[in-house]
C-alpha cells in the first residue's frame, strides 16, 4: 500500500570478522567472490561486504548500485588470486550462466539493466572463459575501493 520498496534479510554475523580480519582458511573460499566481481563488474566490494554467517558459516556477499556498468570499473580488496587459474569448476558455472544470460535471462535483467549493460556482462563472461584466469589488478586506475572496509 506505500509503494515499492525492498526487503532485506537480518544476517547474524560477527561485525568485527571481516575480509581484513579473516584466517587463510576463509580467505581460500573467496575466488567465487572474485569472480563474480569480475563478472558483474563490482566497483565497491570494501572488506565489510563480506560476511560469514554466524550459526551456518555461509558466505554472504553485500552488494549494492555499483555494479554492471559498461565501463571496466572492478574496485575490490580480493586480489588475492590474481594470476591464479580460475578452478575448473567455475569456469563450467560462468559459461552455464552465459546460456542462461543469452537465453531467458536477459529478458529478465532487462527490467534492472540496459541492454549495453547486459552485453558488456555477456562479454565479460566470454573473456573469463576465453582466458580461465583471475587477472592482475589495473595499473591504469584506482583497483581498490575506499574506504578499504
Amino acid at each position: 500500500p506505500f509503494g515499492p520498496g525492498s526487503l532485506q534479510e537480518y544476517i547474524d554475523h560477527n561485525p568485527n570478522r571481516h575480509y581484513f580480519s579473516f584466517p587463510p582458511a576463509d580467505r581460500q573460499r573467496l575466488r567465487p567472490v572474485a569472480l563474480f566481481d569480475l563478472l558483474v563488474n563490482n566497483a565497491d566490494r570494501k572488506g565489510g561486504h563480506i560476511l560469514f554467517q554466524k550459526r551456518t558459516r555461509r558466505l554472504i556477499l553485500i552488494d549494492h548500485g555499483l555494479c554492471f556498468h559498461t565501463e571496466d570499473k572492478l574496485r575490490t580488496v580480493v586480489w588475492d588470486f590474481a594470476g591464479e587459474a580460475i578452478p575448473a569448476d567455475l569456469p563450467s558455472a560462468t559459461a552455464d550462466f552465459r546460456e542462461h544470460l543469452r537465453g531467458s535471462l536477459a529478458a529478465t535483467l532487462q527490467t534492472y539493466l540496459s541492454l549495453e549493460e547486459i552485453d558488456a556482462l555477456d562479454a565479460r563472461a566470454g573473456t573469463l572463459l576465453a582466458d580461465p584466469s583471475f587477472p592482475p589488478p589495473p595499473e591504469d586506475r584506482r583497483a581498490f575501493p575506499y574506504p578499504p572496509l
